[in-house]
């Protein structure tokens, strides 16, 4: 259905702008069950402007409602989806058709999932993920090239810690991969680090004391359905203790079938990073 300007009721229209901006028509698409799919509003060079509305249905109806702004053809503003009671399920802002400000999502129970910021199209600043009853999950902080992720329990306290590496491919959808050093703390607050380089996990594990003196470092190699190890053990000086050779079974293996084991499956210990 398309409504002329002049049928737009007066007070419906955009006041205080050039003619030009002014919607020339509104575009009504309707399903099969005659049921409005959209409204979108167009100026009189046929560009989308104003007020935008999308409906979303399921087997029981309404679903979903997206309201937000067109300007000169691109999404602008405010951009909002909601449930069929009104409830938010997404809030975010666009200008020049990019993501730029404020961004929140929410679970169907109304809290809030994740929330941060966008700068012309990409993650910027600090984003905060929550888990459904309210608790925080994770916290990113976003810098050129790589943000820095802290985890937590449910009780939380931190989980672990580290940098991911990211990037974003020609329609600015990010990937992002462990990167450098992760520190990982179990619930009983037993300290443990890791490296990966490019989201390649170089395979090595340190244990740490609660006094952060290294307590044991743990390497492994081979695919994932099977892999060797090599345990250290280090004593309270740091100096080299016992030094075990085992397989996924934990039976022992001899450290020569450990270092061809090694030599044949450096290069394959997980998956790096996609340039």
């Amino acid at each position: 259905m398309i409504l002329t300007l002049q049928q737009i009721p007066a007070e419906k229209r955009m006041k205080g702008n050039p003619v030009d901006t002014y919607p020339q028509r509104v575009e009504r698409k309707r399903d099969q069950q005659g049921r409005v799919i959209y409204e979108i509003r167009y100026d009189r060079k046929g560009l989308a402007t104003g007020l935008y509305r999308g409906y979303n249905y399921n087997k029981s109806g309404l679903h979903t409602i997206t309201t937000g702004y067109f300007k000169s053809g691109k999404r602008d503003s405010l951009w909002i989806e909601t449930d069929a009671k009104g409830g938010y399920l997404e809030v975010k802002h666009y200008r020049n058709d990019l993501l730029h400000g404020s961004y929140s999502r929410y679970f169907p129970n109304h809290r809030i999932e994740i929330k941060g910021y966008y700068k012309q199209g990409r993650e910027s600043g600090k984003w905060y993920a929550f888990s459904v009853n309210g608790s925080p999950e994770s916290e990113m902080t976003y810098h050129p090239g790589y943000r820095h992720v802290r985890n937590f329990y449910p009780n939380r306290k931190l989980e672990s810690e580290g940098n991911e590496k990211i990037s974003y491919d020609a329609s600015g959808v990010m990937t992002a991969c462990a990167d450098g050093t992760w520190t990982h703390f179990d619930e009983n607050r037993n300290k443990s680090s890791r490296y990966f380089d490019k989201g390649v996990d170089r395979g090595i594990t340190n244990f740490y004391r609660p006094d952060n003196t290294l307590d044991r470092q743990l390497e492994r190699v081979g695919p994932l359905n099977k892999k060797y190890y090599k345990l250290i053990q280090f004593d309270l000086e740091g100096n080299i203790g016992a030094v075990d050779y085992h397989n996924d079974h934990h039976q022992e293996i001899s450290r020569k079938e450990y270092e061809v084991y090694k030599l044949k499956y450096r290069k394959s210990i997980d998956t790096p990073c996609k340039e």
